[in-house]
C-alpha cells in the first residue's frame, strides 16, 4: 500500500478544530497508455487557516506499471514507485460550510523501479542481450489541484479533489548489448475523496 498524504490545501476543516485527520482514496490515471491506473488509500491531513493565499505542500505518492517497446512488441518494464515532495502556494475561499481551494506546487520526485522479469526475458529473446538490469532516476515534478471541502458537523468533514501531476522519470535498461534510456511519461490526473475528523 502506498501512502497518499493530502495536505496541500489547508482549509477551515471544522469550525471547532485546528487539525483534522482521516482517510482518503486516490485514483491516479496516467495520460500515457504505456502506464497503468492505480487506486490507493492513504492518510488525509487538513490544517485550519483563513481565506486567501497560503502555503501548500503535497506528497502525491503512487505506483504505476511502466511499459516499453522491444523489437516492435510492447513489454512491461517494471513497477515504478514515484514519491514526489512538492511545495508551493494555494488560494481558498470559505462559503458557509463549503471551502474551495486551488493550488500549484512543484519539487522533486524520488523514483525507483521494481523489475518484474518480463523486460529481462524480452531483451534476451528479441535482442539476445544478457545481464539486463533496470534503474530509474528521480526527476522534477509539479502538480495543480482543485479541491472542495464540506463540513458535516463540528468535527467531521469530507473532501473531493481533482488535479494533474506532471512527472517524467527516466528509466535506464542496461544490457550486454548497450544501455537503453527512456523517459516514462507518468503525468497523471489524480482524483481524491476522503473524510476527516477534527482532533483539536
Amino acid at each position: 500500500m502506498t501512502a497518499v498524504i493530502v495536505c496541500a490545501e489547508p482549509v477551515w476543516a471544522q469550525r471547532d478544530s485546528s487539525l483534522a485527520m482521516g482517510l482518503a482514496v486516490s485514483r491516479t490515471d496516467p495520460t500515457d497508455a504505456r502506464a497503468s491506473s492505480t487506486v490507493e488509500p492513504g492518510l488525509l491531513i487538513r490544517l485550519r487557516r483563513t481565506n486567501g493565499f497560503g502555503f501548500a505542500m503535497g506528497l502525491s505518492w503512487f505506483s504505476t506499471v511502466a511499459r516499453t517497446t522491444v523489437a516492435g512488441q510492447q513489454e512491461t518494464l517494471g513497477k515504478l514507485n514515484i514519491r514526489p515532495v512538492l511545495f508551493g502556494a494555494s488560494y481558498g475561499r470559505q462559503f458557509s460550510g463549503v471551502k474551495w481551494d486551488v493550488s500549484l506546487v512543484g519539487g522533486y520526485a524520488f523514483v525507483n523501479i521494481r523489475d518484474t522479469g518480463r523486460a529481462k526475458r524480452a531483451y534476451e529473446t528479441a535482442l539476445d542481450a544478457r545481464d539486463v538490469g533496470l534503474r530509474a532516476s528521480g526527476t522534477l515534478a509539479w502538480r495543480t489541484n482543485f479541491s472542495l471541502w464540506r463540513e458535516i458537523g463540528h468535527r467531521w468533514g469530507v473532501l473531493a479533489s481533482v488535479g494533474y501531476l506532471g512527472v517524467q522519470p527516466e528509466v535506464a535498461t542496461r544490457t550486454s548489448a548497450g544501455t537503453f534510456r527512456e523517459r516514462v511519461n507518468a503525468g497523471s490526473v489524480v482524483t481524491t475523496v476522503g473524510v476527516a475528523y477534527g482532533i483539536f
